[in-house]
């Protein structure tokens, strides 16, 4: 079983990785996490020059933190991470093909 968990760092990721871990446990296969990031949302943002930059910082915060979950839970399985640019109902629809 393959199972695909897109990752924001938000508590429902939290939750949506555990669970995604738990459920390759019991039936083997592999994880795969992926995180989308957006830069589109950034056009004619006016938060700051250093808006895009700051949530680029907090969006590898975000993966490193699923990175530690991974390594704290998953062990015996067989885990993915993929960081990826765009929209991101495209993009989980790309990776879930």
């Amino acid at each position: 079983m393959n199972i695909l968990v897109v990752y924001d760092g938000t508590l429902h990721a939290k939750k949506a990785l555990l669970y995604g871990l738990k459920k390759t446990r019991e039936a083997g296969g592999e994880l795969t996490v992926l995180q989308v990031f957006d830069p589109r949302l950034f056009i004619d943002y006016d938060a700051g020059p250093r808006a895009e930059e700051m949530a680029r910082k907090e969006a590898a915060k975000s993966l490193a933190e699923a990175r530690q979950i991974v390594n704290e839970q998953a062990v015996g399985i067989s885990v993915r991470f993929i960081s990826d640019e765009g929209d991101a109902a495209h993009k989980v629809l790309e990776y879930s093909e």
